[in-house]
């Protein structure tokens, strides 16, 4: 959703961001209240009471079992170290350099090889993540002007057409034609913890640099090099792209011997990179994986109910047809009444 409204040229910040930048900047701006982690309820507070009754407001939404699924899945750097260093060289071995990412595990160390789930596990990320709809709502003006949109709104066959309401309904650039495709691809993929990535190259006395990025990720001032390192078709250059500045380019054109190392080592670290984020997908959780853990768990089941119960009602009484979208939370809901019915 980020991505989607910078594309469309709206300066997204933080409360003492926004404050400036209302004051200050001839920007278009957003003030982004991030509300993702419950520890974080009394920090959005401040910004939340700041939020007038003219202010427009968009709360983005998505089925909480869904949810569920993707912290399991999520993932994170395996170290500290990797998260700060993104560079490698030709020289580095290509498993190494794609063996980036790791998930939680029943200590919630990062060193588990896929996505993990226990019920334990997911008791810890039912309580870590926030739910607090109506909690943040009852902080607003009454009769706050509020647009609910579900995450399935912003999916790649509708995220266009969805733009181009919200452009008219909040008053921004609405998206463009020719870039249909940027609304096609999914922004947190299978790329995510990878990429980006800059593989470093000594050229003489020269310092080349080649970025390597989702599709849509690279510097619009660089130069896509896709066609120049790769003679051959590989599965992911239609998801990933390989850039550099004008400059280096030249520079690696004209020493051919290194350029041909280049390319040499850029199909390994491909191959490695889909071996990789192929076997992630191969062994990623599914939401029915989420449900058999309620199905065998009275208790669990009834905590995330009650939290639920109290945060979904402003949507219940406003959009009951998000609520009714939401498979997964429909089937919980069954098996809750299922188990405390019996």
């Amino acid at each position: 959703m980020c991505d989607f409204l910078a594309r469309s040229g709206i300066y997204e910040c933080s409360y003492d961001q926004f404050l400036v930048a209302h004051s200050e900047l001839n920007k278009q701006t957003c003030l982004y209240i991030d509300h993702l982690w419950a520890h974080d309820e009394n920090i959005i507070k401040k910004p939340l009471y700041t939020i007038c009754r003219k202010d427009k407001i968009l709360i983005l939404t998505r089925d909480p079992i869904a949810r569920l699924k993707s912290m399991i899945n999520h993932g994170y750097f395996l170290t500290e170290e990797l998260r700060h260093n993104n560079t490698f060289t030709i020289f580095h071995d290509p498993y190494e350099v794609v063996n980036r990412k790791g998930y939680h595990n029943e200590h919630y160390e990062i060193v588990s090889n896929t996505p993990f789930i226990t019920n334990i596990l997911l008791k810890h990320w039912i309580f870590t993540c926030s739910f607090a709809y109506y909690s943040n709502i009852s902080l607003l003006p009454k009769y706050a002007d509020i647009t609910y949109l579900d995450m399935q709104e912003i999916m790649p066959d509708k995220a266009f057409d969805t733009m181009t309401t919200l452009a008219h309904k909040f008053g921004f650039m609405p998206p463009k034609d020719e870039d249909k495709e940027f609304y096609k691809e999914i922004k947190w993929g299978f790329t995510s913890h990878f990429l980006p990535l800059i593989c470093l190259l000594q050229l003489n006395n020269n310092k080349v640099k080649v970025y390597i990025t989702g599709q849509y990720d690279y510097d619009t001032h660089f130069i896509i090099v896709n066609r120049v390192l790769f003679d051959t078709p590989h599965p992911l250059l239609e998801k990933v792209s390989f850039s550099m500045t004008k400059e280096d380019l030249q520079a690696l054109q004209d020493d051919k011997e290194t350029l041909q190392q280049v390319k040499t080592y850029m199909i390994k670290f491909l191959d490695e990179l889909k071996k990789r984020t192929d076997y992630i997908q191969r062994n990623k959780k599914h939401e029915n994986d989420i449900l058999e853990i309620f199905r065998g768990d009275r208790d669990l089941c009834r905590k995330f109910k009650a939290i639920l119960d109290k945060e979904l009602v402003h949507i219940k009484a406003h959009r009951p047809d998000i609520i009714a979208s939401w498979k997964y939370y429909q089937e919980f809901e069954k098996i809750c009444a299922d188990m405390f019915d019996n």
